[in-house]
């Protein structure tokens, strides 16, 4: 973890600067944007490719169907970073593919208050994200809520629920 938040720091520093750093850990890959501090498997390949240019694509993509996001909410950074200290393990072994964080980034001004700080882990089909969210269970995380959806697709295709209103 020592080694993750020397990186953090370098990574914030560089952040204003150009895009995001990113650099291998023992089995994983942590990236720092200037909001983010995402986590991938080495192994994690995106399976929903978001294009550059996402106003040429006219259809939604199958694959945008089947990303969800479990939601891991937490008060002050220390608590994200302990939960991230339980994540880490299930990343290397691969019961994780990818996850993010915004508990460097500060606490966020927003018209309802002050926003929590929130860690997201993506998961793919319903199958690993019921999977995934026992397990988390089983650890002691409790009210974990999900959603699908993603946030490129959303700014063209308009709100993730509008996706699915024909289905029952």
């Amino acid at each position: 973890m020592e080694r993750i938040q020397e990186f953090s720091s370098l990574a914030k520093s560089l952040a204003l600067k150009g895009p995001a750093l990113e650099q291998e850990f023992d089995g994983f890959y942590v990236a720092y944007d200037g909001y983010w501090a995402r986590y991938r498997n080495v192994d994690y390949f995106v399976r929903c490719q978001v294009p550059e240019d996402i106003s040429s694509t006219t259809d939604l993509p199958e694959c945008a169907r089947n990303c969800w996001k479990l939601l891991m909410f937490r008060r002050k950074p220390k608590h994200v970073e302990a939960s991230v200290r339980f994540l880490l393990p299930l990343l290397k072994n691969g019961e994780i593919d990818s996850f993010k964080h915004n508990g460097d980034a500060g606490e966020l001004e927003t018209p309802k208050g002050k926003a929590p700080y929130v860690i997201v882990i993506y998961t793919w089909g319903i199958e690993e994200r019921d999977r995934l969210k026992a397990k988390l269970h089983s650890l002691g995380f409790t009210s974990i809520p999900y959603r699908r959806g993603c946030k490129a697709f959303e700014k063209r295709f308009g709100h993730w629920k509008e996706w699915f209103k024909d289905e029952k």
